[in-house]
């Protein structure tokens, strides 16, 4: 999917079919890059990101799990999940997105929407 300023919401809905509680959300928004700048649900932007197949999710998922506290017990198959990220990447962007947003949220940074935006930017706001 091709994204710029121009992106509108009715657009994105149509193309990517979210989920109720984003839907309802994004229809407050006329274009995607306001809704992208007003979001603060990291599981949202990240469903979005998943749907553009934005490179770069794997590292983040390993971020995400070097910033769980070392003394506590990982979700035991977050490892799992992580090589089969890695395994997938090149070949099935939605399939390793899924595993990426899984491993967010079993290491809670899926709260960390400030993370995930510096990361990405705005991948709705046309480069000038």
């Amino acid at each position: 999917m091709s994204t710029d300023a121009e992106t509108s919401v009715n657009e994105f809905i149509l193309k990517t079919n979210p989920f109720s509680l984003l839907r309802h959300y994004l229809e407050k928004f006329t274009t995607m890059e306001e809704a992208w700048e007003e979001c603060t649900i990291g599981d949202w932007l990240l469903w979005c990101l998943a749907k553009l197949e934005v490179s770069g999710l794997v590292e983040y998922a390993q971020w995400c799990i070097e910033q769980y506290p070392k003394h506590s017990p990982v979700y035991p198959g977050v490892f799992d999940l992580l090589s089969q990220a890695e395994a997938l990447e090149t070949r099935d962007k939605p399939t390793t997105s899924l595993y990426v947003l899984h491993i967010a949220c079993y290491t809670d940074q899926v709260r960390n929407v400030a993370e995930i935006k510096r990361r990405w930017g705005n991948p709705f706001r046309k480069e000038n």
